[in-house]
């Protein structure tokens, strides 16, 4: 029983005090007195061990130690005590021995080292991808600075196309004023339609255009050719311009311009823009004359019929006024006599090609009235479509007086510019067209107080085309 009481407190006492606890040693129940050094080899956990205590070194271990009397009875003795007889040469003694640290806990120990060297070799790894990816992220962060480096030159960029977009746009809108103007004027033109009409007034402002088209062609032409043959030509020509034909000239356009014309072609480059342009204003003179005549190459009966028809205007309809007109106009044989136009023309010619010898005058002065015959038969054309083919309203072409002043109300220039309006008009290089009929509703036939509008505007050539300008 005793043996059994003792054997619980030694399991107890070792439960509570884990750490170096005190071996004892007991001796039939006496306190026995101080043990010796005992020289029989101690087995610790099973290992040998020969040498002395005082000279073992246990590295990261906790020394053992060995008492010879017993714990007392009041304490527990720890589990990792065992109990061995060791007997010496006096008297038996019965020694507790404590015993190295399981296997496991070594085992456990073990294990947490290498873990903390694996986390420490991944934070190593960690650091260096963190280094990396921030080495990255500068280089991005470099990247993304880039564009908006980019941008300040693009918003410069995109503020002076905002400029010119704006300029763009206010020229659109003139452009589209004008259009919205040209509008007006056709849908004014769509109101004089009528079913009696063979021809719209649309058809004749076309052909007008195509008449102007094609007088400016035969203008280009003569003065390439005139250009042409003088380059070709040797120094066996005349000394100068014909006396005659600039004084021909000068009693059409003055003096002054026919100097300035003759200072142009007598240059080192010389200059034939004055030149086209007096020619095409030959033609148009002589267009208009047979587009607006009632009985063209007779004078007399034109301006007889003239009075008859302007009179009928005044106290008939104008629709049967224009039938009249268009009637007796139809039953007029025409004979057209062109020596004065064709003169003229002659006369121009002969100044721009002066340097040239006798048979390439003559062949140049050929050409130029072939083109005056082919234009004059397209002009005939448009006089029977404007008396004969509308009836529902006065169209005609007009003329534009020498010496005006330019007026975009019914003057454009060939390149449809916007010169101002003091700018001094050398020259008619186009025909215009016009129309007049009487109000809606009103009974008031004189042609005076008719509606009047422009439904083409005459070209011309201005002062400010050349450098000086005309004064």
């Amino acid at each position: 029983m005793s043996t059994w009481l003792e054997m619980r407190a030694i399991r107890s006492f070792m439960s509570e005090s884990p750490l170096n606890p005190i071996p004892s040693l007991k001796r039939n129940g006496s306190t026995p007195p101080p043990s010796k050094p005992l020289h029989n080899p101690v087995f610790l956990g099973g290992e040998a061990r020969a040498k002395d205590s005082a000279e073992e070194r246990l590295e990261g271990a906790t020394p053992r130690t060995t008492q010879a009397f017993p714990p007392s009875p009041s304490k527990n003795l720890p589990n990792n005590f065992a109990i061995q007889h060791i007997y010496d040469d006096d008297q038996g003694l019965e020694v507790y021995t404590s015993n190295p640290p399981p296997p496991r806990l070594q085992i456990l120990l073990e294990e947490l080292q290498r873990q903390n060297r694996r986390k420490d070799d991944e934070i190593l790894a960690l650091k260096s991808e963190l280094d990396r990816r921030q080495v990255d992220v500068s280089g991005k962060e470099e990247r993304g600075r880039r564009p908006a480096r980019r941008n300040g030159s693009t918003d410069a960029q995109l503020h002076e196309l905002k400029r010119r977009c704006d300029d763009a746009e206010s020229r659109v809108a003139q452009q589209k004023s004008m259009l919205q103007a040209q509008a007006q004027s056709l849908t004014a033109v769509d109101t004089f339609l009528v079913t009696a009409d063979e021809f719209s007034i649309a058809d004749l402002c076309r052909m007008v255009e195509e008449l102007n088209d094609e007088i400016f062609q035969a203008a280009m032409n003569i003065s390439d050719a005139i250009r042409l043959r003088r380059e070709e030509a040797d120094s066996r020509g005349e000394a100068g311009a014909p006396e005659e034909a600039l004084k021909a000239i000068s009693d059409c356009y003055g003096e002054k311009l026919v100097s300035r014309l003759v200072a142009h072609l007598a240059a080192d480059e010389p200059d034939f823009v004055l030149l086209e342009g007096l020619v095409q204003n030959v033609f148009v003179v002589w267009c208009t004359y047979l587009i607006q005549s009632t009985c063209p190459g007779n004078d007399s009966v034109d301006k007889v019929l003239k009075g008859v028809y302007e009179e009928m205007l005044k106290t008939r309809e104008p629709a049967v006024a224009k039938n009249w007109l268009a009637m007796t106009s139809s039953h007029l044989k025409v004979e057209i006599e062109s020596d004065g136009a064709t003169e003229i023309l002659s006369c121009l010619v002969a100044v721009g090609g002066w340097q040239l010898d006798p048979s390439s005058k003559v062949k140049l002065n050929q050409f130029a009235r072939e083109k005056h015959s082919d234009i004059q038969k397209n002009a005939l054309k448009v006089r029977k479509v404007a008396l004969e083919g509308i009836l529902s309203a006065h169209v005609e072409v007009f003329r534009i007086p020498t010496r005006r002043c330019y007026s975009s109300l019914y003057m454009q220039t060939r390149d449809f510019e916007h010169p101002s309006d003091d700018d001094d008009v050398i020259c008619q290089t186009g025909l215009g067209l016009r129309y007049s009929r009487t109000n809606s509703g009103s009974h008031n036939f004189n042609p005076t107080q008719w509606e009047q509008g422009i439904i083409l505007k005459a070209r011309v050539l201005l002062s400010s085309t050349f450098s000086p300008p005309f004064m």
